[in-house]
Order: structure tokens, then sequence, then C-alpha cells
């Protein structure tokens, strides 16, 4: 049913999608993350041209826990280089499932019109259990056209995801 709602919503009401971690000061984004194990929503408010805080919402496929909480994300570089950008962002949240939750990760891209990378990790603790995990994706992707400036930009994505405490860890 959770898993329904998060693909309708993202679907019919929030398609497309125009996210990054921290936006312009005064700006809204939605990100909406799906896969193997996990569904997430994230709304959040740019205070600053380097921080978001937000409400995030998460559904665990395994655990059937839904996380309830405020997330942070912090640019801490970003080069603007003539062809070229790059960041690196640290991702920070504390919350509520079915005990209190935290975690925090980095998250960095590179891209210029054609090509683009990036690696994102994340630890995840409670302090009530003995869950700690950890999860790193990587991706690379290649844009097969070039769109001009406002134009919706489509890419061919690579992605791996690695999770070492997970059964089916890649």
């Amino acid at each position: 049913m959770i898993r329904t709602a998060f693909v309708l919503l993202s679907i019919f009401v929030f398609f497309p999608v125009f996210a990054r971690p921290v936006s312009y000061p005064g700006g809204w984004t939605f990100i909406t993350e799906n896969d193997d194990d996990e569904n997430s929503a994230l709304l959040h408010y740019t205070i600053t041209p380097r921080t978001a805080l937000g409400y995030r919402v998460a559904y665990d496929r395994d655990s059937n826990e839904i996380f309830h909480g405020l997330q942070m994300n912090n640019l801490l570089k970003r080069w603007n280089n003539p062809g070229s950008q790059a960041n690196i962002y640290v991702e920070s949240a504390l919350g509520l499932a079915e005990r209190p939750e935290a975690f925090v990760g980095l998250k960095t891209d590179w891209e210029n019109r054609r090509v683009m990378i990036q690696y994102d990790n994340r630890m995840t603790a409670s302090p009530n259990a003995d869950k700690r995990e950890f999860m790193q994706t990587a991706g690379a992707g290649v844009a097969p056209h070039l769109a001009r400036s406002g134009e919706t930009q489509t890419w061919l994505m690579f992605h791996v995801l690695h999770q070492p405490e997970d059964t089916k860890n890649w």
C-alpha cells in the first residue's frame, strides 16, 4: 500500500522533478528515491546557499518500518569550471522508525554536458538496537543528446549499490 502511494505520488503529482541536495536560498525541493530495499521522499527548504533542512519519510521493505525525521543537507564544496561542475555534500538525518535512528553520509558528483559520475555513502545507526548499516553507491552516465538550457536532459545511467551487511550486498 505504501509503495503504491509513493509510486502514484511520484508519477502523477511530482513528475517531472528537478532535485538536488541544496538549491537556492528560499527554494523548495522534492526528492524521491526507490530501490530494492527502500522507498523514500524528502521535502526540503534551502536556508542558505550551502544548507537545506527538510522532512524525510522512508519505508524499509525488509523490516516493514517507516522512518520519519529531519534531514539536513550541507554543500561542502562546489567547483564551477568552464565546461563542468563538481559538488561534495554531507547529508544527515535524525528521526524515528520503531526506535530513534540517525544517518550521515557523503554525496559527490561531477558532470559536464555529456558525462556524469557520482559516489554516495551513508552510515545508519540506532542507539536502542544493534543496527549499524553502511551503504555506498557509484554511478556513471552519458547523455545521448544535448538539451538546450531549460530543457529536460535525458541520461543513460549505470548504477552500483554495495551494502556489506545485506545478504544481497551488491
